[in-house]
């Protein structure tokens, strides 16, 4: 694989993905993120194995391929490279990963991207639209009743309903109840990760997928390129106790 890329690209790219990266994660392979060509950009893709991204970012693709690479270490290596010139990624065989900017040249080693997990796919059925700062307000409105007693995980989460061409997010402690309406269980921790997604400065418009059995995919597209996520949901959205009172 040989791709030649911008350093302000890259970066924002490299910025996205490390976002959801664990710094204590078990699994080495969780410390990289994937690195392929896909025509002439460049697919950059991380998880968690609970949140997971991918990014496109523009290049001049000069040899297709791909290779999971150490995020931190390749985020502090381009956030010191050169801004005026183009940035040079080749990778051969043995997962070696070559990084030039005109007098620089680092050396990195990857894995191979079948050690890597398989991020779900964006399907085109079973998609609804929703603006940012409608999603914004019903967030607020509901996630503060969330239960924090981890001995009542089914309640650990806001309840997302798509019925009759609305969407309705319930959430309850037990003591007290919110409920808004605009179906898998998103667990708080999760919702928290994508609100930081999500609400920005910018009224973006937020694409939402629910593909069973307890996906939730989401994108939001950016000025610069298309950001696209995915969080897991929970076996919980079955038989949630607001399920039947909605």
């Amino acid at each position: 694989m040989k791709v030649i890329c911008g350093k302000e690209e890259l970066l924002r790219g490299t910025q996205i993905v490390q976002s959801v990266i664990s710094p204590r994660s078990t699994l080495p392979v969780l410390s990289n993120f994937l690195f392929e060509t896909e025509g002439q950009q460049i697919k950059m893709s991380s998880t968690d194995l609970e949140v997971g991204v991918t990014c496109f970012i523009k290049a001049e693709v000069v040899k297709e391929g791909s290779i999971t690479i150490p995020a931190k270490r390749f985020s502090d290596i381009v956030r010191e490279l050169p801004g005026d010139g183009s940035i040079e990624i080749k990778c051969d065989d043995n997962n070696q990963i070559n990084i030039r900017c005109g007098k620089s040249h680092f050396v990195l080693m990857g894995l191979p991207k079948t050690d890597y997990p398989i991020l779900p796919t964006f399907p085109e059925e079973n998609q609804f639209n929703i603006n940012r700062p409608a999603f914004k307000s019903m967030l607020r409105r509901t996630s503060f009743a969330v239960s924090t007693d981890e001995t009542r995980y089914v309640l650990n989460g806001v309840f997302l309903l798509v019925e009759e061409g609305k969407l309705k997010l319930v959430a309850t402690d037990g003591r007290r109840l919110a409920y808004i309406a605009a179906s898998p269980l998103v667990p708080l921790i999760l919702l928290a990760k994508m609100a930081r997604k999500v609400i920005t400065k910018k009224d973006y418009a937020v694409k939402f997928v629910l593909s069973l059995p307890f996906t939730l995919l989401f994108t939001v597209c950016w000025s610069w390129g298309e950001f696209l996520g995915y969080l897991l949901g929970t076996r919980g959205a079955t038989r949630h106790p607001m399920r039947e009172a909605l």
